[in-house]
């Protein structure tokens, strides 16, 4: 078993603790570094609300980049079980037939706590995904890539998941963890194009990220529909092929 394999679904954060989507042994939406602040009269992450603010008025596309404020303890202590428990489940049965009772029996929490933090299990693996994408971007970063989107350590993390990426995409759950992937890879593009490109029309760098995004987050259902068959890194450079193309018609699009 290789590294990718180890860890459940996202990089080692600096400490080496693993974090996003999922984890058996780690904790799934980087709560030591870039989870978010849970607070309102709803319930609901301020973050969470940032995101749907922006899905609706195109905010999102505007090049401000979605800052994840830290958590205390507690609360990452209890999203970690939340984390653990998904996984421990995913693997060993049916992914749509997880009841929430199963889910918070099996991370030893109660139903007001799960509550206080996620609407549904949909929505914990939603949320979990697009944070780990943003944790994928930021090792793109610091590893001094100049990808538009984080798509050799999102790749390599599916592939190295491949038993509860599998039972994912057997879910009715695939398809809503999929949008809520590409709403957040569409940001990043739109960043990262507003930063290298700030001369290109903002509708134009607007309509580039959504092809950006939409084509990888395509990709990668494409890959799981087949069941992860043929090599990620076939995907990765298919997608960098693809993307350098758009970015040089981009810059003839100012």
């Amino acid at each position: 078993m290789n590294r990718h394999q180890a860890d459940i679904g996202q990089p080692a954060d600096d400490q080496g603790h693993g974090s996003g989507f999922g984890g058996v042994r780690h904790l799934a939406l980087q709560v030591r570094l870039k989870a978010c602040r849970w607070h309102g009269s709803r319930g609901k992450p301020a973050v969470a609300r940032r995101v749907g603010r922006d899905r609706d008025n195109g905010a999102g596309m505007s090049g401000n980049r979605v800052e994840l404020k830290p958590i205390d303890h507690r609360a990452a202590r209890t999203r970690g079980r939340l984390s653990h428990a998904l996984m421990t489940l995913g693997t060993v049965e049916n992914f749509d037939r997880i009841r929430l009772g199963d889910l918070i029996r099996t991370a030893r929490i109660g139903r007001s706590t799960f509550y206080a933090h996620f609407q549904n299990k949909d929505d914990l693996v939603c949320r979990a995904f697009s944070d780990m994408i943003s944790l994928c971007e930021r090792r793109n970063r610091e590893g001094g890539r100049n990808d538009c989107l984080p798509v050799e350590p999102l790749v390599l993390h599916v592939a190295g998941q491949r038993e509860f990426a599998l039972a994912i995409a057997r879910s009715k759950t695939l398809a809503p963890m999929l949008a809520a992937g590409e709403d957040r890879l569409r940001i990043i593009a739109n960043t990262n194009l507003t930063a290298a490109s700030p001369q290109v029309r903002p509708e134009v760098r607007r309509q580039a990220a959504a092809f950006l995004a939409g084509g990888l987050m395509g990709q990668i259902r494409v890959w799981l529909d087949a069941g992860l068959t043929g090599s990620p890194e076939t995907l990765i450079d298919t997608h960098r092929t693809l993307a350098a193309a758009t970015l040089s018609m981009l810059g003839s699009n100012r």
